[in-house]
């Protein structure tokens, strides 16, 4: 009796396997890149913050605080609007929000904290994960930020609105092959108003 050799499914040789472990290898590699564009990205767009106040918002931001103190802001951080350690002081010319509105319990609320906080002529720059790309399994965005017209009204809400937005991509050259921008950079002024949005609240 001849025995048959069978071959493991999806793929048929070793180098199908090598193959799937360099690819995963280069996302894990393309995270810390795309990251490090997101700051870049975030220090540029908060424009010209020298002798500014600038309040740096987020649990893991602190390499854009020291970005920022460098460019010789006088910065502040918190990591949660909604519990902060201590009562904040505005008005801030500028805010920066990297990676925490959008894993905030209520995102709606830390918005119209962040719009109070703002300078009238101020500007917020935020970072969130990208809520209309597929950046994750487990990626469900929140209402008040899983589409435009619910993403405008919640800064409208806030008495923001955008003025600016950008997708920051890990690598500059691999734009136009499978790899999605996994962050969404915002910026947003005050409008001096704030409605009360009903679309979205819980």
């Amino acid at each position: 009796m001849t025995r048959r050799r069978t071959r493991p499914p999806g793929g048929d040789s070793w180098s199908h396997v090598t193959a799937r472990l360099r690819e995963t290898a280069s996302l894990r590699e393309a995270i810390p890149s795309e990251r490090q564009r997101v700051l870049e990205l975030v220090l540029a767009l908060a424009g010209r913050v020298s002798g500014r106040r600038v309040l740096d918002v987020g649990s893991d931001s602190s390499a854009l605080a020291r970005g920022l103190g460098q460019q010789g802001a006088q910065v502040e951080s918190v990591r949660d609007l909604l519990e902060p350690a201590s009562p904040l002081r505005g008005p801030f010319d500028v805010v920066t929000a990297l990676d925490c509105i959008d894993d905030s319990k209520d995102p709606e609320a830390a918005l119209r904290v962040l719009g109070k906080l703002l300078h009238p002529r101020g500007r917020v720059v935020l970072a969130i994960a990208h809520p209309w790309r597929a950046t994750a399994a487990s990626a469900t965005p929140h209402p008040a930020l899983a589409s435009l017209p619910a993403l405008l009204a919640s800064l409208r809400s806030a008495g923001l609105r955008l003025v600016d937005a950008a997708e920051p991509v890990a690598d500059p050259a691999e734009a136009t092959g499978a790899r999605e921008p996994r962050h969404l950079v915002l910026v947003a002024e005050r409008t001096g108003r704030r409605t009360r949005n009903r679309g979205t609240s819980r």
